[in-house]
């Protein structure tokens, strides 16, 4: 149903900008990074991109986006994997800059 994708969509942004009770958001965030729904994954994962370091636990659930059949959810797994844990982004640096369409890279 398209109204409830939407609802979820919409309820999956708002938890990232809420930013609170990371203990009981980022595993929500981190189980809906096994959806199907494109834009669900991407809001997930822009989601605990603000959670920052709180949303360690999420990293390699968000690994295995950078290999997802949409660009755009590569890109917001990869800029999120970033935030929460830029040393894990260095390790696996090849990785994550492989996951970004080279026309989309900064």
């Amino acid at each position: 149903d398209l109204s409830a994708q939407s609802m979820r969509q919409s309820a999956i942004s708002a938890l990232g900008q809420i930013h609170a009770e990371p203990e009981l958001v980022v595993p929500v965030l981190t189980n809906a990074l096994s959806d199907t729904n494109r834009f669900l994954l991407r809001n997930a994962a822009l989601a605990l991109g603000e959670f920052g370091r709180d949303a360690k636990s999420a990293v390699p659930a968000l690994f295995k986006l950078l290999e997802a059949k949409y660009p755009d959810v590569r890109l917001f797994a990869a800029k999120a994997i970033k935030k929460i844990d830029p040393e894990a982004a260095d390790l696996r640096k090849a990785d994550v800059d492989a996951a970004i369409p080279p026309e989309w890279r900064q």
